[in-house]
């Protein structure tokens, strides 16, 4: 969802000093929330699916459907979401995020955790990078003030909620715990239901498309495979494919994956 800005226009919710804009506080708070279900869903995920009695296949099957979900839900985002509106897709994905989570804190049936995984807003790792962050990024510069330090925070407090939700489960390991998903969803939902029309795409972006890349374009293909090789690579050991493959084959307790997914995601 590339976007340009052009230079001397002052939108809603710009800083003042040093403080994050009220829009920016939204967005990080919703992301926050959902970081701490993500976590918690990281280790409860993979140690739910081992102990329903699921085949490997079938679990393969789930996982498979979980990153799928991510990629597919992420491409529609960035293809159709300035046209529907980024909010409103915010909003939208939350409520789904809600049901998904549902789905997998009360049920085993195979084809429901298949449809849940496809909606792209259960993450498989602590910290999620779906359709959820290519929609935080796009309105975080919208929301004003310097970038670095905006994207900076929202890292940050990615990775931190995101380890902090990991250690939850020393808490439980009901699949009932997995209710986290829906109640992280409507904390978020609170949030974005006040973000303003300034994290659209607004009047100020220029409307005519962007300039073709010319001699930028060999070093953008260059990295574009290198992020996907890496990509292909991470999709092998997702976090929750490692819970379950530590619950099933070594008997790991959840308390003990919990304190090793936490220390990961501080390191």
């Amino acid at each position: 969802m590339p976007v340009r800005l052009l230079p001397g226009k002052r939108r809603r919710g710009r800083l003042r000093g040093t403080r994050l804009s009220a829009d920016a506080r939204r967005i990080v708070a919703a992301q926050a929330a959902r970081a701490l279900a993500y976590g918690l869903g990281s280790v409860l995920i993979g140690v739910t699916l081992a102990r329903r009695g699921l085949s490997d296949t079938d679990v393969g099957v789930v996982l498979a459907a979980l990153l799928a979900g991510t990629a597919l839900v992420s491409v529609l985002i960035a293809r159709y979401g300035d046209g529907v509106g980024r909010r409103r897709c915010y909003r939208l994905l939350l409520l789904v995020m809600a049901a998904a989570g549902t789905v997998f804190a009360l049920t085993g049936w195979l084809p429901a955790l298949i449809l849940a995984g496809l909606t792209g807003t259960v993450s498989t790792d602590v910290v999620e990078s779906g359709p959820f962050t290519s929609l935080e990024q796009a309105m975080l510069p919208h929301a004003g003030g310097e970038t670095t330090r905006l994207f900076g925070t929202y890292n940050t407090v990615a990775t931190l909620a995101g380890s902090v939700g990991a250690l939850i489960a020393l808490l439980g390991s009901s699949p009932r715990w997995l209710l986290a998903y829906p109640l992280a969803a409507g904390v978020a939902l609170l949030a974005a239901a006040r973000l303003s029309p300034a994290v659209e795409r607004g009047e100020e972006l220029e409307a005519e498309p962007l300039p073709p890349l010319h001699r930028s374009r060999v070093i953008v293909t260059r990295l574009s495979a290198l992020f996907a090789l890496d990509s292909f690579g991470g999709g092998f050991v997702p976090q929750t494919f490692i819970a379950y493959l530590f619950v099933r084959k070594y008997g790991a307790s959840p308390h003990t994956l919990a304190i090793v997914f936490f220390a990961i995601g501080i390191l």
